[in-house]
């Protein structure tokens, strides 16, 4: 069984709205600055826009990374042909592998 974070990144990398919101459990939340979202619906719907429109083509990289198999916290990065983000800074809360809660924060840098 691959890590939660192996996961992730590998549904980022894919471009997956489906692949991402598979890992979250049905009534997951995600937040962010401007809104917190419920369900695996509205989660996959977020992570559509992120693929298609905010950061197209995109490669996420991890970064340094800490928690224990019921939370995790990390850094990433990702470069995309609209703009590149340099200071992601994400948690999960996770219950029997599933992300419940996932809080991310950052920036777009236009290219």
């Amino acid at each position: 069984q691959e890590d939660i974070l192996e996961r992730y990144f590998n549904a980022l990398n894919a471009h997956s709205p489906d692949q991402a919101a598979a890992l979250y459990d049905s009534n997951g939340v995600h937040i962010d600055a401007e809104r917190t979202l419920q369900g695996t619906e509205a989660i996959r719907t977020w992570y559509d826009q992120l693929f298609d429109q905010l950061l197209p083509g995109a490669v996420f990289t991890l970064g340094e990374s800490s928690g224990d198999a019921s939370t995790r916290s990390f850094a990433w990065t990702a470069s995309s042909t609209l703009g590149s983000v340099n200071d992601g800074s994400d948690s999960f809360g996770i219950v029997d592998g599933k992300i419940v809660y996932h809080y991310t924060e950052f920036s777009i840098d236009p290219a």
